[in-house]
Protein backbone atom coordinates (compact mmCIF):
# COMPACT_ATOMS: atom_id res chain seq x y z
CA UNK A 1 0.00 0.00 0.00
CA UNK A 2 1.33 3.42 -0.96
CA UNK A 3 2.04 5.72 1.95
CA UNK A 4 0.26 9.06 1.84
CA UNK A 5 1.91 12.11 3.36
CA UNK A 6 -0.64 14.09 5.42
CA UNK A 7 -1.06 17.59 4.01
CA UNK A 8 -3.72 20.24 3.53
CA UNK A 9 -4.82 21.90 0.32
CA UNK A 10 -3.75 25.52 -0.16
CA UNK A 11 -6.64 27.75 0.75
CA UNK A 12 -8.43 24.91 2.55
CA UNK A 13 -6.05 24.89 5.49
CA UNK A 14 -8.03 26.41 8.35
CA UNK A 15 -8.13 23.96 11.22
CA UNK A 16 -7.44 24.62 14.87
CA UNK A 17 -6.29 22.90 18.01
CA UNK A 18 -9.12 22.40 20.52
CA UNK A 19 -8.29 25.49 22.61
CA UNK A 20 -8.30 27.66 19.49
CA UNK A 21 -11.50 26.07 18.23
CA UNK A 22 -13.18 26.94 21.53
CA UNK A 23 -12.13 30.57 21.09
CA UNK A 24 -13.44 30.56 17.52
CA UNK A 25 -16.74 29.11 18.71
CA UNK A 26 -17.04 31.86 21.34
CA UNK A 27 -16.66 34.51 18.63
CA UNK A 28 -19.38 32.86 16.55
CA UNK A 29 -21.61 32.75 19.64
CA UNK A 30 -21.12 36.52 20.13
CA UNK A 31 -22.11 37.19 16.54
CA UNK A 32 -25.14 34.91 16.72
CA UNK A 33 -26.30 36.37 20.03
CA UNK A 34 -26.12 39.96 18.78
CA UNK A 35 -27.90 39.09 15.55
CA UNK A 36 -30.75 37.61 17.55
CA UNK A 37 -30.85 40.54 19.99
CA UNK A 38 -31.64 42.76 17.01
CA UNK A 39 -34.45 40.47 15.92
CA UNK A 40 -32.77 38.57 13.09
CA UNK A 41 -33.84 34.97 12.53
CA UNK A 42 -31.51 32.11 11.55
CA UNK A 43 -31.64 30.13 8.35
CA UNK A 44 -29.34 27.59 6.74
CA UNK A 45 -29.17 26.64 3.09
CA UNK A 46 -27.52 23.62 1.43
CA UNK A 47 -23.79 23.76 0.71
CA UNK A 48 -24.50 23.03 -2.97
CA UNK A 49 -26.84 24.83 -5.33
CA UNK A 50 -27.72 24.37 -8.96
CA UNK A 51 -25.07 25.81 -11.22
CA UNK A 52 -27.54 28.03 -13.09
CA UNK A 53 -28.59 29.61 -9.79
CA UNK A 54 -25.03 30.42 -8.76
CA UNK A 55 -24.09 31.80 -12.17
CA UNK A 56 -27.30 33.78 -12.72
CA UNK A 57 -25.64 37.17 -12.25
CA UNK A 58 -22.61 36.23 -14.38
CA UNK A 59 -18.90 36.90 -14.06
CA UNK A 60 -18.36 34.52 -11.14
CA UNK A 61 -17.62 31.26 -12.93
CA UNK A 62 -13.93 31.30 -11.95
CA UNK A 63 -14.89 31.51 -8.28
CA UNK A 64 -17.21 28.50 -8.29
CA UNK A 65 -16.22 24.94 -7.40
CA UNK A 66 -18.39 22.45 -9.28
CA UNK A 67 -19.36 19.13 -7.74
CA UNK A 68 -18.04 15.90 -9.19
CA UNK A 69 -17.43 12.30 -8.11
CA UNK A 70 -14.31 10.23 -8.64
CA UNK A 71 -16.53 7.43 -9.87
CA UNK A 72 -19.46 9.32 -11.30
CA UNK A 73 -22.84 7.70 -11.72
CA UNK A 74 -24.93 8.57 -14.76
CA UNK A 75 -27.98 9.44 -12.68
CA UNK A 76 -26.19 11.69 -10.15
CA UNK A 77 -27.87 15.08 -10.60
CA UNK A 78 -25.66 16.79 -8.05
CA UNK A 79 -22.47 15.78 -9.83
CA UNK A 80 -23.67 17.06 -13.20
CA UNK A 81 -25.68 20.12 -12.21
CA UNK A 82 -24.44 21.14 -8.75
CA UNK A 83 -21.75 23.47 -7.38
CA UNK A 84 -20.63 24.77 -3.98
CA UNK A 85 -21.96 28.17 -2.96
CA UNK A 86 -19.42 31.01 -3.16
CA UNK A 87 -21.40 33.37 -0.93
CA UNK A 88 -24.65 33.45 1.04
CA UNK A 89 -26.43 36.16 -0.96
CA UNK A 90 -27.32 34.09 -4.02
CA UNK A 91 -28.70 31.19 -1.93
CA UNK A 92 -30.72 33.76 0.06
CA UNK A 93 -32.32 35.09 -3.12
CA UNK A 94 -33.23 31.56 -4.16
CA UNK A 95 -34.54 30.80 -0.65
CA UNK A 96 -36.83 33.85 -0.60
CA UNK A 97 -38.06 33.23 -4.15
CA UNK A 98 -39.06 29.66 -3.26
CA UNK A 99 -40.56 30.43 0.16
CA UNK A 100 -42.04 33.90 -0.29
CA UNK A 101 -45.55 32.82 0.71
CA UNK A 102 -44.27 31.25 3.91
CA UNK A 103 -42.20 34.24 5.10
CA UNK A 104 -43.21 37.35 7.03
CA UNK A 105 -41.89 40.62 5.59
CA UNK A 106 -39.77 42.51 6.22
CA UNK A 107 -37.80 39.29 6.47
CA UNK A 108 -34.92 39.71 8.94
CA UNK A 109 -32.51 36.86 8.41
CA UNK A 110 -29.04 35.93 9.56
CA UNK A 111 -26.92 33.10 8.27
CA UNK A 112 -23.58 31.79 9.53
CA UNK A 113 -22.17 29.08 7.28
CA UNK A 114 -19.13 28.09 5.27
CA UNK A 115 -18.68 29.19 1.66
CA UNK A 116 -16.15 28.15 -0.99
CA UNK A 117 -14.56 30.58 -3.41
CA UNK A 118 -11.87 30.00 -6.02
CA UNK A 119 -9.74 33.03 -5.19
CA UNK A 120 -5.99 33.23 -4.71
CA UNK A 121 -5.39 32.39 -1.04
CA UNK A 122 -3.65 35.06 1.04
CA UNK A 123 -3.50 33.88 4.64
CA UNK A 124 -1.96 37.12 5.93
CA UNK A 125 -4.94 39.05 4.59
CA UNK A 126 -7.42 36.50 5.84
CA UNK A 127 -8.34 35.30 2.35
CA UNK A 128 -9.01 31.59 1.99
CA UNK A 129 -10.89 29.35 -0.42
CA UNK A 130 -13.04 27.94 2.37
CA UNK A 131 -14.27 30.29 5.08
CA UNK A 132 -17.24 31.33 7.17
CA UNK A 133 -19.56 34.17 6.26
CA UNK A 134 -21.79 35.86 8.83
CA UNK A 135 -24.59 37.63 6.97
CA UNK A 136 -27.57 39.72 8.01
CA UNK A 137 -30.19 41.05 5.62
CA UNK A 138 -33.53 42.81 5.87
CA UNK A 139 -35.71 42.06 2.87
CA UNK A 140 -38.91 43.93 2.04
CA UNK A 141 -41.58 43.14 -0.53
CA UNK A 142 -41.45 46.48 -2.32
CA UNK A 143 -40.04 49.41 -0.36
CA UNK A 144 -37.85 49.23 2.73
CA UNK A 145 -37.31 52.02 5.24
CA UNK A 146 -33.89 53.68 5.33
CA UNK A 147 -33.96 52.88 9.05
CA UNK A 148 -33.27 49.27 8.07
CA UNK A 149 -30.04 50.31 6.36
CA UNK A 150 -29.07 52.44 9.34
CA UNK A 151 -29.64 49.49 11.65
CA UNK A 152 -26.96 47.32 10.05
CA UNK A 153 -23.98 49.41 11.29
CA UNK A 154 -25.54 49.32 14.76
CA UNK A 155 -25.43 45.53 14.71
CA UNK A 156 -21.81 45.57 13.52
CA UNK A 157 -20.90 48.01 16.28
CA UNK A 158 -22.58 45.85 18.90
CA UNK A 159 -20.70 42.74 17.74
CA UNK A 160 -17.25 44.37 17.65
CA UNK A 161 -17.80 46.10 20.98
CA UNK A 162 -18.59 42.80 22.71
CA UNK A 163 -15.61 41.15 21.03
CA UNK A 164 -13.42 43.90 22.57
CA UNK A 165 -11.19 44.05 19.50
CA UNK A 166 -10.04 47.59 20.29
CA UNK A 167 -10.61 50.73 18.26
CA UNK A 168 -12.37 50.15 14.95
CA UNK A 169 -14.00 52.14 12.17
CA UNK A 170 -17.16 51.28 10.24
CA UNK A 171 -17.14 52.51 6.63
CA UNK A 172 -20.41 53.07 4.82
CA UNK A 173 -20.37 51.78 1.26
CA UNK A 174 -23.41 53.19 -0.56
CA UNK A 175 -23.88 55.54 -3.50
CA UNK A 176 -26.81 57.14 -1.68
CA UNK A 177 -24.34 58.62 0.81
CA UNK A 178 -22.50 60.42 -1.97
CA UNK A 179 -25.77 61.52 -3.57
CA UNK A 180 -26.94 62.96 -0.25
CA UNK A 181 -23.71 64.91 0.13
CA UNK A 182 -24.14 66.36 -3.36
CA UNK A 183 -27.71 67.38 -2.56
CA UNK A 184 -26.48 69.08 0.61
CA UNK A 185 -24.13 71.19 -1.52
CA UNK A 186 -26.88 72.15 -3.93
CA UNK A 187 -25.75 70.06 -6.90
CA UNK A 188 -28.66 69.67 -9.33
CA UNK A 189 -30.08 66.17 -9.62
CA UNK A 190 -29.19 65.85 -13.30
CA UNK A 191 -25.57 66.83 -12.64
CA UNK A 192 -25.39 64.64 -9.55
CA UNK A 193 -26.64 61.70 -11.59
CA UNK A 194 -24.19 62.31 -14.40
CA UNK A 195 -21.23 62.63 -12.06
CA UNK A 196 -22.31 60.27 -9.30
CA UNK A 197 -22.88 57.28 -11.57
CA UNK A 198 -19.37 56.91 -12.88
CA UNK A 199 -18.61 53.51 -14.33
CA UNK A 200 -15.28 51.77 -14.07
CA UNK A 201 -12.45 52.32 -11.64
CA UNK A 202 -10.92 55.72 -10.98
CA UNK A 203 -7.20 55.07 -10.84
CA UNK A 204 -4.27 57.12 -9.54
CA UNK A 205 -5.12 60.77 -9.00
CA UNK A 206 -7.97 60.95 -11.49
CA UNK A 207 -9.76 64.28 -10.89
CA UNK A 208 -13.38 64.49 -9.89
CA UNK A 209 -15.46 65.65 -12.88
CA UNK A 210 -15.15 69.42 -13.28
CA UNK A 211 -18.88 70.09 -13.00
CA UNK A 212 -19.04 68.31 -9.64
CA UNK A 213 -15.81 69.82 -8.32
CA UNK A 214 -16.91 73.28 -9.40
CA UNK A 215 -20.24 72.90 -7.68
CA UNK A 216 -18.59 71.84 -4.44
CA UNK A 217 -16.02 74.62 -4.52
CA UNK A 218 -18.73 77.16 -5.31
CA UNK A 219 -20.83 75.93 -2.38
CA UNK A 220 -17.96 75.99 0.10
CA UNK A 221 -16.16 79.06 -1.16
CA UNK A 222 -13.01 79.45 -3.19
CA UNK A 223 -11.01 80.25 -0.08
CA UNK A 224 -11.60 76.85 1.49
CA UNK A 225 -8.98 74.09 1.05
CA UNK A 226 -10.18 71.59 -1.52
CA UNK A 227 -8.58 68.40 -2.78
CA UNK A 228 -9.62 65.31 -4.68
CA UNK A 229 -8.19 61.83 -4.56
CA UNK A 230 -6.53 60.34 -1.50
CA UNK A 231 -6.87 63.65 0.32
CA UNK A 232 -9.65 65.39 2.17
CA UNK A 233 -12.04 68.30 1.86
CA UNK A 234 -12.89 70.23 5.05
CA UNK A 235 -16.59 70.97 5.29
CA UNK A 236 -17.36 74.23 7.16
CA UNK A 237 -19.79 72.90 9.75
CA UNK A 238 -20.24 73.81 13.39
CA UNK A 239 -18.79 71.70 16.20
CA UNK A 240 -15.34 70.76 17.40
CA UNK A 241 -13.57 71.54 14.16
CA UNK A 242 -14.71 70.88 10.60
CA UNK A 243 -15.95 67.60 9.23
CA UNK A 244 -13.52 66.05 6.78
CA UNK A 245 -14.87 64.23 3.77
CA UNK A 246 -12.47 61.80 2.14
CA UNK A 247 -13.16 59.93 -1.09
CA UNK A 248 -10.34 57.61 -2.10
CA UNK A 249 -9.80 57.11 -5.82
CA UNK A 250 -8.75 53.52 -5.32
CA UNK A 251 -11.97 52.82 -3.44
CA UNK A 252 -14.32 53.84 -6.24
CA UNK A 253 -15.30 50.98 -8.49
CA UNK A 254 -18.07 49.57 -10.61
CA UNK A 255 -19.50 46.50 -8.87
CA UNK A 256 -21.82 44.58 -11.19
CA UNK A 257 -23.09 47.81 -12.71
CA UNK A 258 -23.57 49.61 -9.39
CA UNK A 259 -21.21 52.31 -8.23
CA UNK A 260 -19.42 51.55 -4.99
CA UNK A 261 -18.02 54.58 -3.17
CA UNK A 262 -16.47 54.39 0.26
CA UNK A 263 -16.95 57.75 1.92
CA UNK A 264 -15.16 58.45 5.19
CA UNK A 265 -16.33 61.34 7.37
CA UNK A 266 -14.33 62.26 10.48
CA UNK A 267 -14.14 65.32 12.69
CA UNK A 268 -10.82 67.07 13.20
CA UNK A 269 -9.09 70.45 13.45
Amino acid sequence: MQKVKPALLRGFDQEYLPQDQLQFNRLIDIIRRNFELYGFLPIETPSAERREVLTSKGGVEKEIYALTRLAEADDDEAATKGALRFDLTVPLARYVAMRERELAFPFRRYQIQRVWRGETPQARKGRFREFYQCDIDIIGREKLSYLAEAEIPSVIYSVFREMAIGEFRIRINNRKVLRGILQEFGVADDKASANGSLKGRMAGNAPMPSVLAGALIGRIGNGAPFAIGNQSLPLPMSGDGPLWLGINDDQVSDNAGALVVRVLVTRGR
